[in-house]
């Protein structure tokens, strides 16, 4: 109704580019993309965390590149990217003090992915932060092996675990193990 579609149902196709493309649309869809969260899974209830309490929380931060960063669009931020994470490892360590912040990358060895896991095992609750980007071109739009096999290992603990996918959700699938992801 408040858009008049009930008595106006064509569109001005001429129009379209001076009342969608504008400036302060792009900055709507940029801020709506910042702040927008999708719950796929919460099979385990894990979501959301409890606000309060000693709990022990792993968030495991990985991507598919050695050198993972993301542009950095937020009030406040003079920084053009960062390492990705940054800014949910911030947020996360003021929700949680005693939140416990780990990195992979496709270059990680054994030892790093044992301590991984010796870290995972000791937690109440982990999060694996996956930075995967959907890459043109690249002919895959899927979880890299090393993070296939390390959520896999991490079901393996009986650690509850929600996944959180930045950038690309078609990773979701390849976890079925995850009780929770968004």
């Amino acid at each position: 109704h408040q858009l008049g579609l009930d008595r106006r149902r064509t569109v001005d196709i001429d129009a379209i580019a001076s009342r969608i493309g504008t400036r302060p649309n792009r900055h709507l869809a940029r801020e709506i993309a910042r702040d927008a969260v999708t719950l796929l899974r919460n099979k385990n209830g894990l979501l959301p965390l409890p606000p309060d309490g000693p709990m022990h929380i792993v968030a495991l931060l990985a991507g598919d590149t050695e050198d993972d960063r993301s542009d950095v669009d937020r009030p406040g931020s003079s920084a053009t990217s960062e390492p990705v994470g940054t800014y949910f490892s911030q947020l996360l360590r003021r929700r949680s003090a005693g939140s416990e912040i780990l990195r992979l990358s496709p270059g990680s060895d054994v030892r790093e992915v044992n301590e991984a896991l010796a870290s995972i095992r000791r937690a109440d609750v982990v999060i694996l932060c996956l930075f995967v980007k959907v890459r043109t071109a690249s002919g895959r739009i899927d979880l890299p092996e090393y993070l296939r096999t390390f959520a896999a290992r991490v079901a393996e603990t009986n650690t509850k675990f929600a996944i959180l996918a930045f950038g690309n959700p078609y990773i979701a699938g390849n976890v079925p193990d995850a009780g929770s992801i968004m």
